[in-house]
């Protein structure tokens, strides 16, 4: 698992366990490696993810489906065609995405996941800077 992965889950667990967490968003979820990990470790909250793959997301629900996490959800999309929204976060997890969007892309994309957060909801965001992380 590469390092920004595991940070992303070393710091949703720190804010897990300091906060009343009950939905996470996955954005760019790849294979949903973050979700599927912290949902076996917290069966209470709901994981929901988003990618533009087919075949990853594919992956993710095959992989959830088989070590039956239940709390579980991915969906295939492209995360800035979200026009609706009918549930908001608690957690977004937005890491190494960022970086793949053109500049008008990525100030809709703030204020996309601005919404998509509840009222005192958190983002975990990464997106690489040379040799900084």
């Amino acid at each position: 698992m590469s390092e920004w992965r595991k940070l992303a889950i070393v710091l949703a667990e720190q804010l897990i366990s300091k906060h009343q967490i009950n939905s996470v968003f996955e954005v760019g979820c790849d294979d949903a490696g973050i979700s599927r990990d912290l949902a076996s470790k917290y069966s209470n909250i709901q994981f929901d993810g988003i990618d533009i793959r087919e075949d990853k997301v594919n992956e993710a629900n095959i992989k959830s489906k088989k070590s039956n996490l239940l709390n579980t959800n991915f969906s295939y999309d492209y995360f800035l065609n979200i026009d609706t929204i009918e549930h908001k976060y608690d957690l977004v997890i937005f890491t190494e995405v960022y970086e793949h969007l053109i500049a008008e892309n990525q100030i809709y994309s703030l204020r996309l996941l601005g919404n998509l957060l509840s009222k005192d909801g958190f983002i975990i965001f990464t997106c690489p800077n040379g040799d900084y992380f």
